[in-house]
């Protein structure tokens, strides 16, 4: 399973690149923790079309997560200080996020 991921910053970079479930999975845990917002249960109920999408921001620090269900998949965006990393999952691999048990 790969996802794609778009890095941007404040200085006008960007990197783009494909990146293994896992590593998502891993990045949005560290999202989750930092932050206190529980990403994997918006994900879920975005998944079993509970809600179409999830949005929320804290002001210090300065960040926002947006979660949004489409007909391919679902895609997060968040910001943290200057950093904005957008992440489109496909569909048929929304499930390789969640710990197998």
């Amino acid at each position: 399973m790969t996802a794609e991921i778009l890095v941007s910053s404040t200085e006008n970079s960007e990197t783009r690149g494909s990146f293994h479930a896992l590593k998502v999975s891993e990045m949005l845990k560290q999202l989750e923790m930092q932050s206190g917002w529980k990403v994997f249960e918006m994900i879920k109920s975005i998944i079993d079309k509970q809600a179409d999408s999830f949005s929320v921001s804290k002001d210090n620090p300065n960040s926002f997560l947006f979660i949004r269900g489409n007909h391919g998949g679902i895609s997060v965006s968040f910001q943290k200080e200057t950093k904005e990393v957008k992440v489109s999952i496909p569909r048929e691999d929304i499930n390789s996020l969640y710990p197998s048990d």
